[in-house]
């Protein structure tokens, strides 16, 4: 013969603390999960790019280790005081973003001379913008170019794997939770009230 037995009465401040914990944890490992799914997606359909930022030379408004988020703009459009990333010309051949100080010459394939705001003179080489398409900074993300400087598939699936840990890390404890009331339920029904 099976018996049920009452559920004895649990704090429900417990439970609500450790709900509302559960809550803003699930709500942050889902965050950081989505906006690293949207930063991959934008990067492969070639909405933005992610571009680290290696050098201080256009400091104050970038330091290394930022992140300048860049759209694509047609190359005829790079205008004086834009913010661009290029190639630089020489060996490692690097990206650098630098501020558009004059355009030396349109069409096509316009040419111009860039500055690092913290430089006190403008580059030495003028930049050939080759391609139909350049890459205008449109945002700058303190300290998510050291994030960046990995590669978006592996910050992805950090990302992921860190999310899924969370949730199970909550999950976890939850059930722990649920444990201990379990366990001092079990204890009651087995020492009724006024027994050893």
């Amino acid at each position: 013969m099976t018996t049920m037995l009452p559920d004895l009465p649990t704090s429900p401040r417990r439970h609500t603390r450790w709900g509302t914990i559960r809550l803003a944890l699930t709500t942050v490992a889902v965050g950081v999960v989505v906006v690293f799914g949207l930063f991959g997606l934008g990067a492969l359909l070639h909405w933005w790019r992610v571009v680290p930022v290696l050098s201080n030379s256009m400091s104050p408004g970038m330091r290394v280790g930022d992140a300048a988020v860049v759209t694509p703009v047609s190359s005829r459009d790079v205008a004086m005081g834009d913010v661009i990333v290029f190639q630089a010309p020489h060996p490692p051949h690097q990206l650098t973003i630098h501020r558009v100080v004059e355009v030396v010459s349109t069409g096509a394939h316009p040419v111009v001379r860039t500055k690092g705001d913290a430089n006190k003179a403008p580059d030495a080489d003028l930049v050939r913008l080759e391609g139909a398409t350049s890459w205008r900074t449109r945002v700058v993300i303190p300290y998510l170019g050291k994030i960046a400087m990995i590669s978006w598939l592996t910050a992805t699936i950090l990302a992921v794997g860190a999310g899924i840990l969370v949730l199970g890390l909550i999950d976890l404890g939850g059930e722990r939770w649920a444990g201990r009331s379990g366990l001092r339920q079990a204890a009651a029904l087995a020492h009724p009230e006024g027994q050893p």
